[in-house]
């Protein structure tokens, strides 16, 4: 009708597709031949200037990636988007540290981008302004990523930020080391008061490998205290060298900056002074119980009570996983997506989690749960699987530890065709909507040919 006309004219909508074939051509051609202009207009005309990806250009033929002498690996994916994306991935986390060093790897996160004698710190300032999307300095229990995200313009500004951080002459003050120290005792807190994702998978891991276990270690306050300038010097010499690092980056010509960045990178030690150990995880299993903030630790922090919060209680269970190089990672993902999560009331409104089995079928039988979700968390070397909920109160708790144990069980016992897929297809999109993003997808392909010694595309890992 007329109103329709207006609202969904060709001229008032946006049709977006990324990686068409030829054949799916005829998609569009049938879209503008039912649409109500008689001209579809270029996307050149409306934004001169666009690049245009050539459609018989595969992304495998634009992945480049290269190993130099001393055992650093780089890959870039040269894409036809105006932006720039250039990241670094360490082999080093919480997994591999010792008593000596332990806590370091989250001090050494919050410091991020550190300056050297070719990189100062208003150059890193500058690089920082310039970035469209915010730095990411991202740590997990067996890496550190780092990244900075631009338009192509600026791809030589932001690309020294990083490689300097490849390079054993960063500088960081004792001062700049004392304030991350408080940055990171700080978000413990307050991970603490709102139970968040991570303490909640810290003290999974803690209490399944053991708190004498690398893998096992959480935030450790005495530890942390201890950290000086020289431990960070000792991880940058130790842990930044060839053989523990890959770059990464996407929309950078791969000759371009291997002409400009070659001879530096190509420079950086082969190993450092200490070898590199892999962690052995050894599951234990056991009982934790996280207790709620004393009103004394609240004071000293200005975090105030909330009677009805603290009324509430979480309760998660788990039970070791697979790494992320096994075909059971997959399985196991699979069953998270299938599991899915339910929630008594969010913001956004009913809707989420909808079809999966908590939400179908824990949620509306079991009122004492606020919420339930699956939790699956893997590292290069173990893994995590179990379901994290929140119940009314303490007492509720036996309650709730039953339910969540037998639903895993009726699992055992899971035949719906449907849900199947329908989960299937959720981890699928969900995979690859993620990984259209530059960020995500350097800090993947960073990741796997750190581990892996090759980049598994989002085809097929599809």
């Amino acid at each position: 009708n007329e109103q329709d006309t207006k609202l969904f004219g060709l001229g008032t909508m946006l049709l977006r597709a990324v990686g068409l074939t030829r054949s799916s051509k005829t998609l569009l051609d049938n879209v503008y031949k039912r649409s109500y202009s008689k001209r579809m207009i270029p996307m050149t005309e409306v934004y001169p200037g666009t690049p245009v990806c050539s459609e018989t250009q595969s992304e495998e033929s634009k992945l480049h990636s290269i190993q130099l002498p001393n055992g650093l690996k780089m890959i870039n994916l040269d894409t036809c988007y105006p932006s720039t994306s250039v990241g670094l991935c360490v082999k080093f986390g919480p997994s591999f540290e010792s008593p000596e060093n332990r806590s370091c790897a989250a001090v050494r996160e919050k410091l991020s981008f550190l300056p050297t004698k070719s990189v100062s710190r208003d150059d890193i300032s500058a690089a920082v302004d310039l970035c469209s999307l915010p730095p990411v300095a991202a740590g997990g229990r067996d890496s550190l990523f780092f990244s900075l995200c631009d338009d192509r313009d600026d791809r030589n500004v932001i690309s020294d930020v990083i490689v300097a951080q490849t390079q054993r002459d960063c500088i960081v003050t004792e001062d700049e080391v004392e304030e991350a120290k408080k940055i990171v005792s700080f978000h413990r807190l307050m991970g603490v008061e709102i139970h968040s994702d991570a303490v909640c998978m810290e003290s999974l891991y803690a209490t399944a490998f053991g708190k004498d276990n690398p893998m096992g270690w959480g935030f450790d306050k005495e530890s942390l205290e201890r950290i000086t300038v020289k431990d960070i010097n000792n991880i940058q010499d130790n842990f930044f060298v060839a053989n523990n690092m890959t770059l990464s980056a996407t929309g950078v010509d791969h000759t371009e900056f291997m002409d400009r960045y070659g001879k530096v990178l190509s420079s950086i030690p082969e190993n450092g002074p200490n070898k590199i150990v892999n962690p052995k995880p050894v599951y234990k299993g056991g009982l934790s119980k996280v207790l709620d903030l004393t009103d004394q630790v609240r004071a000293d922090h200005r975090i105030a009570a909330n009677d009805d919060h603290r009324a509430q209680a979480h309760v998660a269970i788990a039970w070791k996983s697979f790494p992320l190089n096994t075909r059971e990672f997959y399985v196991a993902a699979l069953l998270d997506s299938i599991l899915g999560s339910g929630a008594s009331f969010s913001t956004g409104g009913p809707g989420k989690g909808m079809f999966s089995f908590l939400s179908d079928f824990v949620m509306p039988n079991y009122p004492f749960f606020h919420n339930v979700r699956a939790l699956h968390d893997a590292t290069f070397f173990s893994g995590l699987f179990g379901l994290f909920s929140t119940i009314k109160n303490g007492n509720e708790l036996m309650n709730a530890t039953t339910v969540l144990i037998g639903t895993m069980q009726e699992m055992k016992n899971f035949n719906d065709e449907m849900a199947f897929k329908r989960a299937k297809n959720i981890l699928k999109q969900k995979v690859c909507s993620t990984l259209e993003l530059s960020d995500w997808l350097n800090e993947e392909m960073a990741k796997q040919l750190l581990f892996f010694d090759r980049f598994h595309p989002v085809t097929e890992l599809a």
